[in-house]
């Protein structure tokens, strides 16, 4: 099999992380994982920041700026998760309108999971003689 840039870059996998006594799974691009990545996050806040201000001035919710900001950089990121609406379901669909409203700190834990999974190391497969 020939390996390719394609599948390198459009390769998921997945994390489970434990949440108030609930597990959940989330799905990601590791690719999107880089040595970048904690340069992405500080300006990512930088940004979260400025469009909280901004909300805040033009009498809006600057807690739901904020997590807009958030809420885009987290679904480009994370491409399926098990979260459900309720405890029938459906899933809580991963788009920014949707996300944007989840608390700030879960999401944090999300991403939390999936940088740390990103980075652990993992095993290298040779190919056979």
């Amino acid at each position: 099999m020939t390996l390719t840039l394609k599948a390198i870059v459009e390769r998921r996998a997945t994390v489970e992380m434990g949440w108030e006594g609930d597990t959940l799974s989330l799905t990601y691009l590791p690719a999107k994982v880089t040595a970048v990545t904690p340069y992405e996050l500080k300006a990512l806040e930088e940004r979260a920041d400025r469009e909280a201000s901004a909300a805040q001035e033009a009498g809006n919710d600057p807690g739901l700026a904020a997590r807009h900001a958030f809420a885009e950089y987290f679904t480009g990121l994370v491409v399926d998760w098990d979260l459900l609406e309720d405890v029938k379901g459906p899933k809580v669909p991963l788009d920014t309108e949707h996300v944007s409203f989840i608390d700030l700190q879960f999401l944090v834990a999300c991403l939390r999971a999936v940088i740390e999974d990103a980075n652990a190391p993992k095993a290298i497969n040779s190919s056979p003689a």
